[in-house]
């Protein structure tokens, strides 16, 4: 027997937005808690 729970998953709302800058990005990182998410843009560019 199994101990499993399922739990229902938010919905989520998309939305376009017209003077939302945009950006180019090389990479990303980041990382996923039980109660918080994060994620790092990166950019490489050359001075």
């Amino acid at each position: 027997m199994s101990d499993r729970r399922y739990v229902k998953t938010p919905d989520f709302i998309v939305t376009k937005i017209k003077d939302l800058p945009v950006s180019y990005t090389t990479g990303v990182v980041g990382g996923l808690r039980p109660n918080d998410a994060h994620i790092l843009f990166i950019a490489d560019r050359v001075e």
